[in-house]
């Protein structure tokens, strides 16, 4: 055989390894493919591993308004800024409980805190700019 013939032979031969592939690759369902878009997370289900909130921690026991600000969504700062009062009483400490993180889906979960003096607190948190801040909180008992 010539040259010219074994190498059509070898293109069609190729063509005919991808056809099959690409075949077998399509006939494949989507629900067999991992798609981390689709899942769901229940509100009451802890991840594996709380994430670090320490930042949150750092950022509310500042005496500086501005920097217990950077703990806020970002829709929240402005109103936050116009308040006479910081967000932790002076001479209190706020201490949120990793272990109790929850999401309730890819962009928000809650904490829990405590304030000295027994003051208790749900953080519900949103996720923005690549970390958790706080969107609302709820006294606990």
């Amino acid at each position: 055989m010539s040259r010219r013939s074994w190498l059509l032979i070898g293109v069609f031969s190729f063509g005919a390894v991808v056809a099959v592939a690409v075949t077998v690759i399509a006939s494949v369902p989507d629900r067999h493919v991992p798609d981390a878009s689709r899942a769901v997370v229940s509100p009451t289900s802890p991840i594996p591993k709380p994430p670090d909130l320490s930042y949150l921690s750092h950022a509310l026991n500042s005496d500086a308004k501005d920097k217990q600000a950077l703990a806020l969504a970002v829709e929240l700062r402005a109103s936050y800024s116009k308040q006479a009062r910081p967000l932790i009483p002076v001479g209190r400490r706020i201490t949120i409980d990793d272990r109790t993180f929850k999401a309730g889906g890819p962009t928000g979960a809650v904490v829990e805190a405590a304030v000295t003096g027994g003051e208790r607190f749900r953080l519900l948190l949103v996720w923005e700019g690549n970390q958790w801040l706080i969107f609302d909180t709820t006294p606990i008992g």
